[in-house]
């Protein structure tokens, strides 16, 4: 096998095991919207801040900002809104 060949075959398994985790988290996701602890809406809320520009707010010592800004990557897509 070529280099192509052994690339697009990783890519091609990457793209199945993406939406195998896709087809068992969106039902999952589904299921349990209504279960949302404080610590959440205060990702949300912090990711909104970025969205906005507001780093000052955004800015925490107690929470990361890691997960807000995986937030923030969602809601830029076409079709979310933040």
């Amino acid at each position: 096998m070529g280099e192509a060949s052994i690339q697009l075959a990783r890519g091609r398994w990457f793209v199945m095991a993406l939406a195998a985790y896709g087809a068992m988290m969106v039902p999952m996701a589904i299921h349990f919207s209504d279960r949302m602890n404080p610590d959440g809406v205060a990702y949300l809320r912090i990711a909104g801040y970025y969205l906005k520009g507001d780093i000052a707010k955004a800015v925490s010592g107690y929470w990361s900002p890691l997960y807000s800004c995986c937030w923030v990557s969602f809601w830029r897509w076409p079709g979310w809104s933040g």
